[in-house]
């Protein structure tokens, strides 16, 4: 009875984590390459500072390359972090071995700051 019920939590966890990811699909970069797969999209709170927009990913504020950003609305989007959500790698390590900062393929923001952020 246990394993059935935690079969069926991770059941619908699972689906509740596809359903989420569901926003992303369709976003592509600038080559028309896709933004994402299954696990590197997710939401992410914004700033605007004198280096440019920052995002926080993995609990470290980022500078998001600009060229990369796009100012849009996604479709699904919840709200939890007004707009903002990042693509990219998360993992990367150097050569020397040690953890590299995280690495942005495409970041969203909503479009009422593409005036601001230029």
């Amino acid at each position: 009875m246990i394993r059935r019920i935690a079969v069926l939590v991770l059941f619908f966890h699972y689906l509740t984590s596809a359903e989420a990811h569901d926003i992303y699909t369709g976003l592509t970069d600038t080559s028309g390459r896709p933004c994402c797969t299954i696990s590197d999209c997710r939401p992410a709170q914004y700033r605007i500072s004198l280096a440019g927009v920052q995002m926080l990913v993995q609990d470290e504020w980022i500078v998001v390359p600009a060229p990369v950003i796009q100012y849009r609305l996604l479709r699904g989007d919840t709200g939890e972090t007004a707009g903002g959500h990042w693509c990219g790698f998360t993992e990367l390590r150097n050569l020397e071995r040690t953890t590299a900062s995280p690495v942005a393929f495409c970041a969203v923001l909503p479009p009422k700051l593409s005036e601001h952020a230029q």
